[in-house]
């Protein structure tokens, strides 16, 4: 149970009363309806899907803090914990994901307020870093106000087939860890259905893109950590959104989508919490939408 509103951190911004979250039924469910407010075409963010997201992640709770005006939740701000390969070492973070402000109080830097409140958070529970995707629109306030790295856009590619692999293991500087509890709690996600195809003793994982004929590929998994039960993908294409050095998609028949046909232009970012200003490489980066949350 999360703790009682009293017992909540406070701050100010402002006229704004800001409070770290409030994880219970009628908190989520306030979230559930600021985020349908400022993003009308998210439909998956019930208060369901928030209880999944926010309170059941086995690598722990949500952290984040929300902004308040006479009573009315108006603002949002949330990082998911996970555990990563970092520098070659096992480390823990959190996902920058799901930051709201209603549209008749944005401009007031609340967001930046927020997201400042909330890493202050993350760093006060030991996490030595944070990362995200935002969109074009919103790269600039993580990388001007907040100061994260912009490590590069992620790819887009579309097409069929298996996704070539060289047999060697890369190096990377990050690549979210994946163990059976963490996949089935992802594979969980009461707002999608998901499909698994093994081949060449990899999982695929596929959703719904919600573009007809086009499938997500989410990612690859251990095929003994995936959930009972999972059928195979209907037909069509697939649409994979990432980055991970070991593919070779010139052995594979996928396109780079352009950028005007892509569904979000996507930025990866990352903040190191350690002070020790670490930096990923580009090319080292491993990640896919199996690491966060489109689908």
């Amino acid at each position: 149970m999360s703790a009682p509103p009293e017992s909540r951190t406070i701050a100010q911004h402002g006229e704004y009363e800001c409070r770290t979250l409030d994880l219970s039924a009628a908190g989520l469910d306030a979230v559930s309806r600021l985020l349908r407010t400022t993003f009308p075409q998210a439909t998956h963010l019930t208060p369901s899907y928030l209880h999944w997201l926010y309170d059941q992640n086995p690598a722990g709770r949500a952290l984040g803090w929300n902004a308040c005006l006479d009573g009315e939740l108006v603002g949002h701000y949330v990082l998911i914990p996970l555990f990563a390969r970092l520098f070659g070492t096992e480390a823990s973070g959190a996902h920058s994901l799901n930051g709201a402000v209603h549209p008749d109080h944005q401009g007031r830097r609340l967001y930046a307020r927020l997201g400042e409140l909330s890493h202050a958070s993350a760093r006060e529970a030991g996490l030595q870093f944070l990362i995200g995707v935002p969109n074009a629109n919103s790269t600039h306030v993580f990388v001007r106000t907040f100061g994260f790295q912009l490590v590069g856009r992620l790819q887009a590619r579309l097409g069929s087939g298996p996704i070539a692999r060289d047999p060697a293991e890369h190096a990377v500087d990050y690549a979210r860890l994946w163990d059976q509890r963490n996949v089935r709690w992802r594979l969980a996600n009461p707002s999608t259905r998901y499909s698994l195809r093994v081949r060449g003793g990899r999982g695929e994982v596929r959703a719904a893109s919600g573009r007809p004929g086009i499938r997500a590929l989410l990612g690859f998994v251990d095929p003994a950590f995936a959930p009972p039960g999972l059928g195979p993908p209907p037909p069509g294409l697939d649409l994979f959104i990432g980055a991970d050095p070991a593919l070779r998609w010139s052995r594979s028949l996928y396109v780079n989508l352009p950028m005007r046909l892509r569904p979000a232009p996507l930025n990866f970012v990352f903040k190191d919490l350690t002070g020790r200003d670490r930096r990923i490489d580009p090319g080292r980066l491993r990640y896919a939408a199996l690491d966060f949350d489109p689908y």
